[in-house]
């Protein structure tokens, strides 16, 4: 994923993952992902119905995506403003 060249957006998201919320909400998410795959592989212990791998490489890209967005996005954003930073203070000298 590209992430925008302005400033003000990488600042926002950069300040929004620094938020002691930020940690809350990534809590919660792997909590409600994990719930999630132990309410499955509980209901395909009980059940012993067939597994689809398609409903299973689902889930895996869900979490990734999930986890990008909560880990990956906001390291990269940080990333990129640094990056930006130190460009213009390049030019400026």
């Amino acid at each position: 994923m590209r992430l925008p060249r302005d400033p003000q957006v990488l600042e926002s998201i950069v300040r929004l993952a620094e938020l002691p919320h930020w940690q809350r909400l990534k809590d919660e998410a792997r909590k409600k992902l994990e719930s999630n795959e132990s309410s499955i592989s509980r209901l395909l212990f009980k059940t012993r119905s067939p597994v689809d791998p398609v409903e299973i490489e689902y889930f895996r890209g869900f979490r990734q995506g999930v986890m990008y967005v909560l880990e990956g996005l906001p390291n990269q954003a940080r990333d990129e403003y640094k990056k930006l930073i130190e460009g213009t203070n390049k030019e400026v000298d």
